[in-house]
């Protein structure tokens, strides 16, 4: 049992440190040094790799905390990541593709690209924060057993 909660620390982590590395250091380093299209492509696909590590973490944690028996503190790292997961799906299949198409387009940009990109922050830095809760909340779990 301790190699699977291991596998789901490893997976949370892998997936934690992605969205802070790429939100947090690189996409901003991105935008300072080349022009405003290009860092957006680059970042747009780095946040696409980090929608795709966590699929298979939040998924296998989700998997653990179901199985779980603990009541307070397994609907709360339920709730935290349907939390996730809704913020990760949002964020690449419905804004991701949306801003996408506004940032290709000729001409003058959308009025509601910032508002999409706005939106886009904020669920992908709230996941971020969601992530390091949860992460401590599992650890937490983790060492318990």
């Amino acid at each position: 049992m301790k190699i699977v909660a291991g596998i789901e620390l490893l997976l949370l982590s892998a997936w934690a440190g992605a969205a802070w590395f790429s939100g947090f250091i690189i996409a901003p380093q991105l935008f300072s040094i080349l022009p405003l299209s290009q860092a957006g492509n680059i970042a747009g696909m780095m946040f696409t790799s980090v929608f795709w590590l966590s699929l298979p973490a939040l998924a296998f944690s989700l998997y653990r905390v179901s199985a779980s028996k603990g009541r307070g503190s397994r609907r709360i790292d339920l709730l935290l990541l349907t939390i996730a997961f809704i913020n990760t799906a949002l964020n690449e299949l419905v804004l991701h593709p949306w801003i996408n198409a506004m940032r290709v387009a000729d001409g003058p940009r959308d009025a509601w690209f910032g508002p999409a990109h706005g939106t886009s922050s904020i669920l992908f830095f709230t996941n971020c924060l969601v992530a390091a809760v949860l992460l401590v909340r599992r650890v937490q779990c983790t060492t318990k057993t």
